[in-house]
């Protein structure tokens, strides 16, 4: 038996592990994203956030959708669809500079920014089926030939500097560095009704580490949406039944 192949049987046990791990833990909350209709992120994330969200999205002329790792505006886009059905205020935040590429967008204001704890990050650029269309950041990424030495700013000073206070939806795609972002907001000073994260690590159904500190600042696991990663929703939504349906 070659390494290759004692690899793949590896990843299949530990990929096993990992489902059944996850759904004695969070039993019930897994939803396969590849048997929906119309959608413009990556796996139909954005159409089933929004049949969660209905309520608060409905309900709210003014939400407002905050996607962290916006990347290129059309292509796998977690805010396009809130703007086009619900009228969504969006902040898209990015480190590759897609000023251009948004100005179609009437509904967005895109920044060019890289999120961290404020101290210096490495940012990786990467292309794929189209150019530019998906950035990652963090600083275990400094021996990539492609990364880039750039200035972090903290989400927090961010939001406050484009006076946002509530947010219906926190979206977080930069796989590898979501805890940096995560503490980089304070909680206590902004209404976070839920946040979408990416997590989709080496353990196939994601990071516990994620999921246990969203748990300490009062947000609960409502789905895993599988593949990619979990939606949680703040723990007011739940007391009140919000998105309970």
């Amino acid at each position: 038996m070659n390494r290759r192949y004692l690899f793949k049987i590896y990843r299949k046990i530990k990929c096993i592990s990992s489902y059944f791990s996850f759904s004695l833990r969070y039993r019930g909350r897994i939803i396969y994203t590849d048997k929906i209709g119309r959608f413009y992120s990556q796996n139909g994330q954005d159409v089933i956030i929004s049949s969660f969200l209905f309520p608060v999205l409905t309900n709210n002329p003014s939400s407002t959708i905050v996607d962290i790792g916006c990347g290129d505006p059309d292509i796998y886009s977690m805010s396009l669809f809130f703007e086009q059905y619900f009228n969504s205020d969006i902040l898209s935040v990015d480190a590759v500079d897609y000023s251009q590429e948004f100005k179609k967008r009437k509904k967005v204001n895109f920044v060019n920014a890289l999120i961290g704890n404020g101290k210096d990050f490495f940012c990786n650029y990467e292309t794929g089926m189209h150019d530019r269309y998906f950035s990652v950041s963090g600083a275990h990424l400094k021996d990539n030939e492609n990364a880039v030495l750039m200035d972090s700013v903290t989400l927090t000073d961010l939001l406050l500097e484009n006076k946002i206070s509530n947010i219906d939806l926190l979206s977080i795609v930069i796989p590898g560095n979501e805890i940096s972002i995560l503490n980089s907001i304070d909680f206590l000073k902004f209404n976070v009704k839920s946040i979408y994260i990416q997590n989709n690590d080496k353990a196939c159904y994601g990071s516990n580490k994620i999921r246990k500190y969203m748990e300490k600042e009062g947000f609960y696991l409502l789905a895993r949406l599988h593949p990619l990663g979990d939606f949680f929703i703040h723990q007011s939504l739940v007391h009140d039944k919000v998105c309970l349906h």
